[in-house]
């Protein structure tokens, strides 16, 4: 039986973090005070903890109403029986910094597990691998791979990415990958088992933490570890072919824009 593949894109939680106030109410009721429902992009000095905690509820009330509705839509998908020939997935495009490492929104040198670890969820039609876990370094792009794969659905389209269900189906499977990278505007990132990194393209700033001895990443060894610091850098390098590539930085009226619409 080939699964079906139901597209559906839901802009949120993005901001503004504006659901109806009872959502909000949930986390934190009877506030009075600031109301921040888009942050700005950088250190978080800019509200006070009272202020941010509120601003949490407004970021986790929006969430809570994605899923009432994300909950009506599954509802209706089980009703029209598709739940039985379909694939569900979920998945997101990145984290969200709400304070933590002192950063709110998303900042391109705060690259830490608040902005990089994201939910990846498949639901196999025929409940094969139901609550199970893949221990195992995936990215988002491989969402595509993975489900033309398992809808059967042949293309002509080239992708790095792998088919990650064979994790689930075929026990034992080699591991995949020691390491991930990626990169964000000026700044890039590497994470393996022990360490993650942190740099500007060109490896300087470097932020480089052990995670086994310091999983909140609160403790940059860059400077004491500097052999360790330039082979991560070179991994990156590799991961991309040789070298990075180039960034076109967009106009000024764009991030004009974005500034006028957002903050």
């Amino acid at each position: 039986m080939r699964p079906k593949l139901l597209p559906k894109e839901p802009f949120d939680p993005h901001e503004p973090w504006d659901p109806p106030h009872e959502f909000v109410d949930m986390y934190d009721p009877a506030y009075e005070g600031k109301e921040v429902i888009t942050p700005k992009y950088g250190p978080a000095d800019y509200i006070n903890d009272r202020e941010l905690k509120h601003m949490r509820a407004h970021y986790s009330g929006e969430v809570t109403f994605l899923d009432k509705w994300l909950g009506f839509f599954l509802r209706k998908v089980y009703e029209l029986n598709l739940d039985k020939n379909t694939v569900i997935a979920f998945i997101s495009d990145h984290g969200h910094q709400l304070g933590e490492h002192n950063l709110t929104g998303k900042v391109t040198w705060g690259m830490y597990p608040e902005l990089m670890d994201i939910p990846f969820l498949i639901k196999h039609p025929e409940g094969i691998g139901a609550g199970e876990e893949v221990d195992e370094y995936v990215y988002n792009f491989e969402l595509f791979t993975t489900l033309v794969k398992m809808a059967n659905i042949r293309t002509d389209y080239r992708s790095e990415g792998i088919d990650v269900w064979k994790y689930v189906e075929e026990k034992n499977v080699d591991h995949q990958r020691e390491y991930i990278t990626s990169a964000f505007l000026n700044s890039i990132f590497y994470r393996d088992n022990d360490h993650w990194f942190i740099s500007n393209r060109d490896g300087s700033q470097a932020q480089l933490y052990e995670l086994k001895s310091d999983p909140k990443l609160e403790r940059n060894v860059a400077e004491q570890a500097p052999e360790l610091t330039k082979s991560i850098y070179q991994k990156i390098l590799s991961d991309a072919g040789g070298s990075l590539p180039e960034i076109k930085t967009p106009p000024l009226e764009v991030y004009e824009w974005y500034f006028r619409l957002y903050l």
